[in-house]
């Protein structure tokens, strides 16, 4: 009885053909659109009318990404959910100019070559230098630590105590300075950029130094300059710079500081430093304004304008030289501008 049994069931399975293969032929084609936004997102998936294969662009003025809808047929699909990545909220409004620091921008050029910091721990003295050259780099943001920031070989962390300078990963310094502003800004997992310590060169001096973010209001986020000073090997206070308490940028080829601060959401001033020589035998010099840009209200006017004003410093006297009436849109950007007289 077994024999015939088993005879039965190989008939059986035979005459059903191979149970591993599927006739794709006799399957009636699906037709699909997907659709992904600029960043190349899927953001959906849904059935279409048969048609050829064709792949289509569309964009709008008001939404500036671009749609890409691709569709054709296809056999088999599978769909088990997709998740749509958005990208961080930016602290920064669009404005003119925008309100940010050059750590965020990273377009500063700064000379580097012969740093020399030290320990101020007493004992030995271990003298360390960076390479030679100019470098373009900026101050890198550790996005997993951000009291900890690096540019080239140098790295400050900041600590409850103090900020930790180190070079090529060996301790040098601990500038004792209150870091209780830049620590509570990092405690609710915020990376913004502008309170993180910049590692820079204002003076163009070959020696990198330091901005340190201390305080900020609603518009801004203030600071102090720390120089490196190669005589003691350690960085200071900076009496030359104590007037600026904004850091833009700086620029290498005029050797001018750029500082901006708002008063309002569409009310600033950009103020731009340069260093002078005061002394042509020892080459020593001075931070002088050399120009200043002011936009902002004329609350007494019976419609509400706004303005933005041009000074420039002859013999250190501050001259107002143009001043125009601008029309902004709705991200506070200058759109038309016409010139008007000095009142």
């Amino acid at each position: 009885k077994k024999a015939i049994l088993l005879s039965l069931c190989i008939t059986f399975l035979t005459g059903c053909g191979r149970v591993d293969s599927v006739d794709v032929e006799n399957i009636t084609p699906i037709e699909v659109e997907q659709s992904t936004d600029s960043d190349n997102d899927t953001i959906g998936l849904i059935t279409h009318s048969p048609d050829e294969a064709v792949v289509t662009t569309a964009a709008n003025t008001d939404n500036p990404a671009v749609t890409t809808t691709r569709t054709g047929k296809v056999n088999l699909v599978k769909r088990t959910g997709y998740v749509k990545s958005t990208a961080a909220p930016s602290r920064n409004t669009s404005r003119n100019p925008v309100r940010t620091s050059s750590r965020a921008t990273g377009t500063n050029t700064t000379a580097v070559s012969t740093a020399t910091v030290s320990t101020s721990t007493g004992g030995s003295t271990s003298a360390v230098t960076t390479s030679g050259g100019t470098s373009t780099s900026s101050t890198a943001l550790d996005i997993n630590n951000p009291a900890q920031v690096t540019r080239d070989d140098m790295t400050c962390l900041v600590t409850e105590n103090c900020i930790s300078v180190s070079f090529k990963g060996e301790p040098v310094q601990n500038i004792e300075i209150d870091t209780s502003f830049m620590l509570n800004s990092y405690a609710d997992g915020k990376n913004d950029p502008e309170y993180r310590i910049n590692i820079c060169n204002p003076d163009f001096d070959e020696n990198f130094d330091l901005f340190i973010p201390t305080s900020d209001d609603e518009y801004n986020v203030y600071g102090t300059f720390m120089h490196y000073n190669p005589e003691t090997m350690l960085f200071e206070e900076w009496e030359a710079l104590s007037g600026i308490k904004t850091y833009t940028s700086s620029s290498e080829n005029d050797e001018t500081i750029v500082s901006v601060t708002y008063q309002s959401d569409i009310e600033y001033e950009e103020i731009t430093r340069q260093w002078k020589t005061v002394d042509d035998l020892t080459n020593e010099k001075e931070l002088r304004i050399i120009s200043k840009k002011r936009q902002y209200r004329d609350t007494f006017a019976e419609q509400e304008n706004v303005y933005i004003s041009y000074y420039e410093y002859p013999e250190g006297i501050e001259k107002e030289v143009k001043r125009e009436k601008v029309q902004l849109d709705e991200n506070g950007n200058v759109i038309s501008s016409e010139e008007v007289a000095i009142s």
